[in-house]
């Protein structure tokens, strides 16, 4: 038995998917990063989960992937370098100002309810997803060469494309003030999502 600093109960390691599923069979989801467990994958292991100690006996259907329960509680991010940003449940919670538990990644620019790494002076927020990203993709079909992980669109590409940014993987447009992937030589970005997506599907090739 194991303990997470955001669960009551003890977490105990599930060798397999567990059985405890919700009664219309949807996914199961981990608590930490919203995305949907799956210990296997063509027939090999891929993951392991841990889930609520409780879960057979109650309706605490609380599980983790085994990388966001090693998650630390604490990073130093580049892209905020004035604060460390904590590993947090949804933030704002008791904020007047907005008590919906909702916020909105400095990253990608999209709302997310599951944990974030956040900085509460500086409302500043990051999914999991995104403040793990690496610097740059390990595998690329689209681009020959390397592309880095920028925090803010360049100057130069936006003299160019009069302040809209384009990614040259799906064509839609960047916001401004979101994170890309970027190949300086050839003045080339892409969504982070885009980039990764890629990766992912070329590694599962």
């Amino acid at each position: 038995m194991v303990k997470h600093f955001s669960h009551r109960h003890e977490l105990e390691l599930c060798p397999t998917m567990p059985q405890t599923v919700h009664e219309d069979d949807e996914a199961l989801i981990c608590s930490v990063c919203e995305y949907e467990l799956d210990l296997h994958q063509s027939g090999e292991a891929v993951s392991v989960i841990y889930q609520c100690s409780k879960s057979s006996n109650s309706k605490c259907h609380f599980y983790l992937h085994d990388l966001c329960f090693q998650l630390p509680r604490e990073i130093l991010h580049n892209s905020h370098p004035k604060h460390p940003l904590l590993l947090s449940l949804p933030p704002y919670q008791n904020d007047n100002e907005n008590n919906s538990g909702e916020f909105t990644c400095n990253a990608c620019g999209e709302s997310g309810t599951c944990f974030s790494f956040q900085c509460p002076k500086c409302k500043f927020n990051l999914h999991v997803q995104c403040a793990t990203l690496p610097q740059t993709p390990s595998r690329r079909q689209h681009h020959q060469h390397p592309l880095t992980l920028l925090f803010s669109v360049p100057n130069s590409y936006n003299v160019q494309q009069k302040m809209t940014t384009i990614c040259d993987l799906c064509k839609g447009s960047i916001s401004q003030g979101c994170w890309l992937y970027y190949c300086k030589e050839c003045d080339y970005c892409t969504h982070l999502h885009c980039s990764i997506a890629e990766a992912d599907d070329h590694h599962h090739e």
